[in-house]
């Protein structure tokens, strides 16, 4: 990866407080003399593809380079990376692009946000082995005070449903095979109609084997206050894609 010294930085007492992007240049060395880049730095620089960081900067910021959409190249030596420093940088592969890190090592703690845009098979493959209910990760704050974060498995769920109906990602479908009956029944629980219908849609997870366990989990869901519309959704499925099996049940209130 080659760099190019740029004008666009703002540096004072060691501290690269803020870079103003140049969109004539992608490709940028950090100077010498900078020992940490501050929280938001480089955030939104979308022209930015590749970094080097001198081993003179020993800290980066919370966010320093988050949405740097095109960043695909970081050679990082000696920083500790605090926060979510590479938060949507969908194009990174090196790094995940979220977490806490501490001399360039992942934390077994991440950042959840529903609405996020990016993450990597790293980050996924983290969560799907080792977070289960009450599960305690250990992380770093922003300074870097160890901490204990509890995880539960509905936090599991959404992500990873999320994750398989935004990209397909295998271990998430992978992972929603296996468990695809303690998850059908959490969404169906909490009324969560859209990823219900997701995860009917894709064609992967429910079959003619468990059609009628999501039926009945639903129709005992209405009867307890629930939402109807999950088990009409259910029923019209199961109609449509298994038209051979038994009559369904009258939709209960």
């Amino acid at each position: 990866m080659e760099g190019m010294k740029s004008m666009g930085f703002d540096i004072k007492n060691g501290i690269l407080k803020k870079y103003t992007e140049e969109p004539d240049i992608t490709d940028i060395v950090v100077p010498d003399n900078v020992t940490s880049i501050e929280d938001n730095a480089f955030r939104d620089c979308t022209s930015l593809r590749s970094v080097i960081i001198p081993d003179s900067v020993t800290k980066i910021g919370n966010y320093a380079f988050a949405g740097c959409t095109a960043l695909s190249d970081v050679k990082i030596s000696n920083a500790d990376i605090v926060g979510n420093a590479f938060w949507g940088d969908t194009s990174l592969k090196k790094l995940p692009a979220f977490g806490y890190f501490v001399n360039g090592k992942q934390c077994k703690w991440f950042s959840f946000d529903f609405g996020f845009g990016s993450y990597n098979d790293t980050f996924i493959k983290h969560m799907l082995d080792t977070a289960d209910y009450d599960d305690e990760y250990i992380y770093w704050d922003d300074n870097l005070e160890t901490k204990v974060c509890p995880i539960d498995l509905k936090t599991k769920y959404q992500f990873v449903s999320q994750v398989f109906l935004k990209d397909k990602q295998k271990q998430a479908k992978t992972y929603i095979k296996k468990n695809i009956s303690d998850i059908m029944c959490y969404f169906i629980d909490i009324d969560d109609y859209e990823t219900v219908k997701g995860l009917l849609e894709s064609g992967k997870f429910v079959k003619k084997k468990n059609i009628m366990k999501f039926i009945d989990h639903a129709v005992e869901h209405t009867q307890n206050g629930g939402d109807i519309q999950i088990q009409v959704l259910l029923m019209n499925y199961k109609n449509d894609k298994f038209p051979d099996m038994n009559p369904l049940k009258d939709i209960k209130f």
